[in-house]
């Protein structure tokens, strides 16, 4: 679908300060070394990952109908919940909880980010390692 509009999904590590606090920085940041492939991996050609701060990142994808934005998110999600990260002394369980929000023609970025946002929390808040769709 090349003319449907960017869908946006914004997405972080799930208790991610409990992964700092019980096992140390430097196994926080082999985490997010260890997620930021496997989401690259996880996506389209054309499409973009970025890490926005701390264990939160961002996707764009552009031109996606509402149900391959979430099969894409879901794609991602299961790509990090199925492996865990290996550490020198232990293999890590890893979750993320992602939001999704399908662009309308007429809204802006921020507005768009903020509703991906708000479906971020929405999945946090209904148990984490899920995928919610924003409302339009």
């Amino acid at each position: 679908m090349h003319n449907a509009p960017p869908s946006i999904d914004t997405l972080d590590v799930d208790f991610f300060k409990q992964v700092n606090d019980r096992h140390g920085h430097p196994a926080g940041d082999a985490v997010l070394r260890e997620i930021a492939p496997r989401l690259r991996h996880g996506v389209r050609d054309g499409d973009t990952v970025a890490r926005v701060g701390g264990e939160e990142f961002m996707v764009l994808l552009p031109g996606v109908s509402e149900p391959t934005a979430l099969e894409l998110a879901e794609r991602l999600r299961a790509a990090i919940a199925h492996h865990p990260v290996q550490l020198p002394d232990t293999a890590l369980p890893v979750t993320i909880s992602i939001g999704v929000a399908v662009t309308d023609a007429a809204e802006g970025a921020d507005a768009a980010i903020a509703r991906a946002d708000k479906a971020l929390y929405a999945a946090k808040h209904n148990g984490r390692n899920r995928v919610v769709l924003a409302p339009p």
